[in-house]
């Protein structure tokens, strides 16, 4: 009896051991797996997917760059009716002043070189792609350059369709044996919409040192029709003050108000500009001592 009970006992272990011990390890490491494969393959999925959308953007913008035969950072920007056909061979380019718009904007080129008018004083070269520039010519240099030969004064006029260029160049330029020590100064005002130079004569003499006239541009009307220049008896000779010598463009007439502060135009041809009024200097130094213009009232006048 207790053999048989002993029997009893083994048998119900065993059975017991039998149920439980191999459901708790094989479906573990089936969950595991499929869990694992399911979330690479998503991955995988969403990696396609997203590939296969870049390259279908991307594509259109490629074949419209090929039909069209520029790239979208090269697309004209100027009206083609308005502007002449740009030269492009160096050797018609040389001692040739340019002007040519650019993103509404006009820039100065000469022997290579592309000026703005940011600074009258020092002018800027900029960079520039001058394939992507239309230019037109304004005017001829001299052939044979001995001396100076260069741009010296550079404004764009209210609106972007006119601008004023001073050019130096040496007084015996035509004449390729002699060289003066004196520069002549040409300036040209360009209209692109009419795509015509005036020279203002007025203007066009030699520089010394007894005559204020070097011509820097100083300022432009806002109706375009006055300019200013500042006057100088020579340029980096230092130790003077420029006069100031005004402009009508219409009446082809020229003023001078000799040396003043603060010049500006108002509207209609009226200015207003404070006295230049000299002053004994508290130390020697090149040049006159003046008021300050702070001090000053301004005074108005008209052409």
């Amino acid at each position: 009896m207790e053999n048989k009970n002993n029997l009893d006992d083994q048998n119900t272990q065993q059975i017991g051991q039998n149920k439980v011990n191999p459901p708790t390890q094989i479906p573990e490491k089936l969950k595991v797996n499929y869990w694992m494969i399911s979330t690479f393959a998503l991955i995988a999925v969403l990696i396609a997917f997203a590939g296969y959308y870049i390259f279908s953007f991307q594509k259109p913008k490629e074949d419209i760059g090929k039909r069209n035969n520029f790239s979208p950072s090269t697309i004209p920007t100027q009206k083609p009716s308005q502007i002449p056909t740009p030269v492009t061979t160096d050797k018609n380019e040389q001692n040739v002043v340019f002007l040519g718009d650019y993103n509404n904007q006009l820039f100065l080129k000469y022997n290579g070189k592309i000026y703005n008018d940011s600074d009258q004083y020092d002018l800027k070269t900029v960079t520039v792609d001058p394939n992507s520039v239309n230019w037109m010519k304004v005017i001829e240099g001299p052939i044979n350059p001995k001396g100076y030969n260069e741009p010296f004064s550079f404004m764009v006029f209210p609106g972007n369709k006119k601008a004023i260029v001073v050019m130096r160049w040496s007084r015996g330029d035509s004449d390729p044996e002699t060289i003066s020590e004196y520069a002549i100064y040409k300036v040209f005002i360009y209209d692109t919409v009419n795509q015509k130079t005036n020279e203002i004569k007025e203007l066009g003499q030699s520089s010394n040192e007894k005559n204020y006239n070097v011509p820097k541009v100083n300022q432009i009307s806002n109706d375009g029709q006055f300019i200013s220049f500042n006057m100088f008896g020579c340029w980096n000779c230092g130790g003077h003050k420029p006069e100031t010598l005004l402009y009508d463009t219409i009446q082809n007439k020229t003023k001078r108000i000799g040396k003043v502060l603060d010049f500006k135009w108002l509207n209609g041809g009226s200015y207003q500009y404070k006295e230049y009024k000299v002053k004994p200097c508290a130390e020697p130094q090149p040049g006159e001592c003046f008021e300050e213009a702070s001090t000053l009232s301004y005074i108005t006048s008209s052409f």
